[in-house]
């Protein structure tokens, strides 16, 4: 081979390594932040009722989008 496409390989090689070591790093330091924050973090407590805030949500999404609907027909 030329010493062109050798160094182009040693090139290409030096680059892939780097990427595939980064990504290693980041997949690990994802893993260790998310078990902290499991063992940091609270539960978050439910709302009480949550049918009925769910109809309610329901509600005013249908509202939003029926005056939506009337303002773009006019």
């Amino acid at each position: 081979m030329s010493d062109l496409m050798q160094e182009g390989l040693a090139l290409m090689v030096l680059g892939m390594g780097t990427v595939f070591t980064f990504l290693i790093i980041l997949t690990l330091a994802t893993g260790f932040m998310s078990a902290i924050l499991r063992k940091t973090s609270q539960p978050v407590p439910q709302a009480a009722g949550g049918g009925r805030t769910q109809s309610s949500q329901m509600e005013k999404i249908a509202a939003v989008a029926a005056a939506a609907k009337a303002a773009h027909d006019r």
